[in-house]
């Protein structure tokens, strides 16, 4: 914080709407009020500090810390839903533990409750039993995690990319023949452009 306390008010008042704002400058700079005809280039100027940006740095760093984020913490959040396992919450007999005996790991990967009540009667008294049934992380949330993951461990992980010629059509393999081996970079460039026009 020793940047960020150094800075003008006016600029830590910035990077405050900026930080809250999603770090949208042209909105931090609408939101201060300031009447600028061109408020993008304005917080532009202003980003461009180095100052600046070491302070965003530094209030973002506190404000991760003052929230509880640990790169550690979001790691083991990340595992716990990436690796839920249902039987976890289940004991020998197949039944769901109480919630109390749940590991914490599997609990701090459950979605949500689905509740369901039934109602019952035992002579003139009504009997509602309301029973709560956890709901695990969805497969898209798992996925989702298991990426995160790979992505933070570094696992390559194989990137699809699809090429496609004129129009999305097929990539023309003509133009190879047009080119000689002793062929400029604009001979080249030609021959390609010819191929796209079809002249």
């Amino acid at each position: 914080m020793k940047t960020y306390l150094k800075l003008r008010p006016r600029h830590r008042l910035f990077i405050e709407k900026y930080i809250e704002c999603g770090c949208n400058g042209s909105e931090a700079i609408r939101q201060l009020g300031v009447e600028h005809k061109r408020p993008d280039v304005a917080a532009a100027k202003i980003l461009a500090r180095p100052e600046v940006k070491l302070a965003i740095e530094e209030r973002w760093e506190d404000l991760l810390r003052q929230a509880g984020i640990r790169p550690e913490r979001i790691l083991l959040e990340l595992a716990a839903v990436a690796f839920f396992n249902p039987q976890d919450l289940l004991d020998a007999n197949g039944d769901l533990l109480p919630m109390r005996q749940w590991p914490k790991r599997g609990a701090s990967a459950i979605g949500g409750f689905d509740v369901e009540r039934r109602a019952s009667r035992k002579g003139d008294e009504e009997i509602v039993t309301t029973t709560l049934k956890p709901r695990g992380p969805s497969a898209g949330a798992k996925i989702d995690a298991l990426k995160l993951l790979g992505l933070y461990a570094k696992i390559p992980f194989a990137e699809r990319r699809e090429h496609s010629g004129p129009n999305g059509g097929p990539i023309p393999v003509a133009a190879a023949a047009l080119i000689s081996h002793d062929a400029t970079e604009m001979d080249a460039a030609r021959a390609y452009l010819k191929m796209l026009t079809g002249e």
